[in-house]
């Protein structure tokens, strides 16, 4: 929701917008911006930490597989009922 002449953004892939009636935005002239979100940029840095337990990552984290439950982990993110998922020896 953004009001007339307001922005609206997002990091990372936006989820499905089908149905998004891009008309309602440009009559209103809402900007709409975003970008990809570098997590990769960022692992050299934090998983040292999170290896070394001094940075808790479960809060990105909302489903917890075995290794040789890879596929399902994958099949679960793109059908959208888990977002990030990490897998466990």
């Amino acid at each position: 929701m953004a009001r007339a002449g307001g922005r609206i953004g997002w990091v990372g892939v936006p989820a499905d917008v089908t149905g998004f009636d891009m008309s309602k935005a440009f009559g209103r002239n809402v900007t709409l911006s975003g970008g990809l979100a570098p997590a990769r940029d960022y692992i050299p840095q934090l998983l040292p930490d999170v290896l070394a337990g001094k940075l808790d990552a479960s809060p990105v984290l909302d489903l917890a597989l075995p290794l040789e439950q890879a596929a399902e982990g994958f099949r679960r993110m793109d059908d959208r009922s888990a977002l990030k998922v990490v897998l466990t020896p």
